[in-house]
């Protein structure tokens, strides 16, 4: 965010040009694939059971620490103007990048693994799930006053495969946010996913997001 003086603190760029509600943190799937040792453009993709199972386990307070200090900094320059929402990618978004390398329409790598070894991939979901958990709860203990789960590819998958590949991983990092802060609102999107709405709101969040599809 560009920040612009005014009310005696600094306002993002944004809000001091429009009356919006809130304030959103920037994309997290690259902070996400970081703490996981990887990146949203990854030069050595995680494709079989391997890979997965050398990945190490991550400090997430410590690998991420520098979006925490821009949480502190971005409530200060609102001072309380507008509540502040966090924000990560869902599991099944976040590991497409990490096997497919980079952004994909078709998910043909992850779909692969996904088929073709279930055990190999759910390890995979299993760890990004909590880490994706423990991020979130740490900006809330950091001080935003909601969260989004963006799962923006879970749409290219069939209501059948969501249920059995994505929702458990999803659900699970919903519940441990939940156990350690249930007052606090969890918001879920998947961008084009009409045709599982109906799973999203079994996931026990707080509210669902859509978009005009």
């Amino acid at each position: 965010h560009a920040r612009v003086k005014g009310r005696g603190a600094y306002l993002t760029g944004p809000l001091a040009r429009y009356a919006l509600n809130f304030d959103r943190l920037p994309p997290a799937i690259q902070a996400e694939a970081r703490a996981a040792g990887l990146g949203p453009v990854v030069r050595n993709p995680v494709r079989d059971a391997a890979a997965i199972d050398a990945m190490p386990d991550r400090d997430v307070n410590a690998e991420l620490n520098y979006v925490f200090r821009g949480i502190q900094m971005t409530l200060h320059d609102l001072a309380g103007y507008v509540p502040l929402i966090g924000f990560a990618g869902g599991p099944f978004t976040v590991a497409s990048y990490m096997v497919e390398g980079g952004s994909s329409k078709e998910l043909a790598k992850l779909k692969g693994l996904m088929f073709s070894n279930p055990n190999a991939y759910h390890r995979l979901l299993e760890k990004l799930s909590a880490i994706t958990g423990a991020y979130l709860c740490e900006q809330i203990r950091q001080g935003v006053h909601a969260v989004t789960i963006m799962d923006s590819w879970a749409g290219y998958l069939s209501p059948k495969d969501y249920r059995e590949f994505v929702q458990p991983h999803t659900r699970s990092v919903i519940a441990y946010v939940k156990a350690q802060f249930p007052n606090v609102p969890v918001v879920h999107y998947a961008n084009g996913a009409p045709t599982l709405l109906d799973d999203f709101v079994k996931l026990g969040v707080d509210v669902v997001g859509l978009d005009w599809r």
